[in-house]
């Protein structure tokens, strides 16, 4: 999930004419990969299910500050297949709908005439 996420980052950054995009996200998420390479196999189950939610947050983090529009929400599927293999169909549903309040509040801090449900 974070490596994918890193690498879309950091590709569209590198891309010419793409939207401007917060780099600080990606930047997590490659940290989260060294990481979880590093320490994931010790990882103790209540921190694994918080890897899904957490994933949502810099997402919907990453949406809210890209400066014009982008198709970036669709990296929300990574995070609920994530939840919906390892933790069932509670987890899937608790996901979906963590997701719907952390885009609800991305499009909500975006200026005037950015956010809305096209986005």
């Amino acid at each position: 999930i974070y490596g994918g996420a890193a690498f879309v980052g950091v590709l569209e950054d590198l891309l010419p004419g793409g939207p401007k995009i917060s780099i600080l996200p990606g930047l997590v998420a490659c940290l989260f990969v060294i990481f979880l390479l590093a320490f994931g196999v010790r990882f103790p189950m209540p921190l694994l299910v918080a890897l899904g939610p957490v994933g949502v947050a810099l997402i919907g983090y990453a949406l809210a500050t890209t400066q014009g529009p982008g198709d970036a929400a669709v990296l929300y599927m990574w995070p609920v297949l994530w939840v919906a293999y390892f933790f069932g169909r509670t987890g899937s549903i608790l996901v979906v709908a963590w997701i719907g309040v952390v885009h609800a509040v991305a499009l909500a801090s975006l200026p005037n005439g950015e956010g809305n449900l096209d986005r």
